[in-house]
């Protein structure tokens, strides 16, 4: 009966199934450390009304340009407040574009399914279904923004429109460099050649005006906001930081021999990071594999812009999996583009074919067990309510992974929703409650709303966690500055326990911090 609903009545029900997967309790959780860092800098731009030089503490922040920083405070100016709702759904905004953004460039390729498909598996690759679309992080965005670059270097440069391909590709890049700094201009400088070597005009398009006039794009948009910034902050220090702050990842920092062992370890680390989906590697690992590559152009320009700007991450020793969400598209294109050339009776696609079911079939036999789990009992708002809503779509998609086998890649994608679906439902309430950072929120709103009167002061430099100064900056409503001396009598000093021998007056209360110590309160 389910191989009867045609795939595009059957995108659409799983589109509408990814809606409560990635809402559903999006704002329970609290901030994590650098989400703390990206939604005080919006809201310090905010409360100071200066959006040219971002400041945490009221103190210069070099590390990053700021574009994503307004984007994060537009998203808080509609939803009327800052917090983990706003900041979160800016990154949801852009997994949609993404995602769209892999359909739409996939689809003249592989089809509507290969092109739907492709849209599910980068939803639901293990990484970003149950870790970064739950966080108000930049990494999304600009992953979405270098997968649009790669993708109009292939489709400009088929079209022969040069000036269009060094200009927009410029434009994009500056973008790029105003979310991130550097990171941009490094995928820039490879990808360039590669395309342009690709499309067979490397020796006449790379040295040629429009080129130049591509690079003169990227000084305008890029340098308007720096000539700007220029006026309150030395360049020379901010390039600085920025320069160090892509660095910090390489061999200079960390030494050979850790990299050594990161470049045996990274591929497993990805693998593992990326299923279930990286598991369709093993479709690559057939004679006719290099034939396929060289047949069709655009499958060819995926795989070298991946083994091209890969190696800069492989051979980084501090790479979060966060980092490589751009090259996550090119994986499933090759893949899916192998897969349709691969025979049925093929061993990877038998074991693939396999595997999903029985995978599905374990997770299915757990939610309906689930309820034998005590606390799940003490579930807010009940717990039968919230099993039925997980158990519906996960059944129905597992029954599709035995019995419509040729669409298992949708059939496992709606699987994987419905995880996320339990996962938000019968996890993160249990996992809000044992998180340090709840109290941290919640001993932030206390603090503030006990003293209405008291300025709030962090001790010298002592306070470094960021969930802890943007939920207190958050509830005081104005920017929380450093001071190492005393002020009115009654403001209160917020330290770490380190620094007891200086505190110069008396600890009344303390705010837990991310790491679960107790950050003491004095006054």
């Amino acid at each position: 009966m389910l191989s009867k609903i045609k795939d595009r009545t059957l995108f659409i029900l799983l589109l509408l199934l990814a809606i409560p997967a990635f809402t559903l309790n999006l704002g329970l959780i609290p901030f994590i450390g650098d989400e703390g860092i990206r939604s005080l800098v919006a809201l310090e731009m905010h409360l100071s009304g200066d959006y040219l030089v971002p400041t945490m503490n009221g103190e210069t922040y070099l590390n990053k340009p700021p574009l994503y920083n307004w984007i994060i405070l537009g998203f808080s100016r509609m939803f009327g407040y800052f917090g983990e709702i706003p900041a979160r759904s800016a990154t949801l905004f852009f997994l949609g574009l993404f995602a769209f953004g892999v359909f739409r460039f996939t689809r003249k390729e592989l089809g509507f399914y290969g092109a739907a498909a492709g849209f599910l598996m980068l939803l639901t690759c293990g990484r970003i279904l149950f870790w970064d679309s739950m966080l108000g992080l930049i990494d999304i965005a600009f992953s979405a923004l270098i997968y649009l670059n790669f993708m109009l270097l292939y489709n400009l440069g088929k079209r022969e429109k040069w000036l269009s391909f060094f200009v927009v590709s410029y434009g994009l890049c500056a973008v790029g460099f105003l979310l991130k700094g550097l990171p941009a201009v490094v995928f820039q400088a490879i990808s360039i050649p590669v395309a342009l070597y690709l499309h067979g005009e490397l020796k006449r398009r790379y040295f040629s005006l429009k080129h130049i006039l591509g690079g003169v794009v990227f000084l305008i948009l890029a340098g308007a906001y720096y000539v700007l910034y220029a006026r309150e902050v030395s360049l020379q220090t901010a390039f600085a930081v920025l320069l160090d702050q892509s660095l910090q990842r390489t061999a200079t920092h960390h030494g050979i021999g850790k990299t050594i062992g990161h470049l045996f370890t990274f591929p497993f680390d990805s693998v593992y990071h990326f299923l279930p989906w990286s598991l369709l590697v093993l479709v690559l690992f057939q004679p006719r594999f290099r034939q396929w590559i060289g047949e069709n152009d655009f499958v060819k320009f995926n795989f070298w812009m991946l083994a091209a700007n890969l190696p800069i991450y492989w051979s980084s020793v501090q790479v979060y999996p966060r980092y490589l969400l751009m090259f996550v598209p090119l994986f499933n294109t090759i893949c899916l583009y192998a897969w349709q050339q691969t025979p049925e009776t093929h061993w990877s696609r038998r074991v693939l074919k396999t595997t999903f079911p029985i995978v599905g079939g374990i997770v299915l036999v757990a939610a309906l067990l689930s309820p034998l789990y005590p606390r799940l009992h003490t579930l807010p708002g009940g717990l039968w309510l919230s099993w039925l809503v997980v158990v519906f779509p996960l059944s129905i998609s597992v029954w599709g992974l035995w019995t419509d086998k040729p669409r298992v890649f949708f059939w496992l994608a709606g699987a994987l929703l419905s995880v996320r679906i339990a996962l938000n439902l019968l996890v993160l309430p249990f996992r809000n409650e044992d998180l340090f950072t709840s109290d941290t929120r919640a001993d932030a709103q206390r603090i503030v709303t006990e003293h209405p009167d008291a300025q709030v002061w962090f001790w010298r430099d002592s306070v470094k966690d960021n969930v802890v100064r943007f939920y207190i900056t958050n509830e005081a409503g104005y920017i929380v500055r450093r001071t190492d001396t005393l002020h009115r009598p009654g403001d209160i000093y917020l330290s770490q326990p380190t620094y007891e021998r200086t505190y110069p007056g008396t600890i009344f209360d303390s705010v837990r911090s991310e790491g679960g110590k107790f950050l003491p309160a004095f006054r």
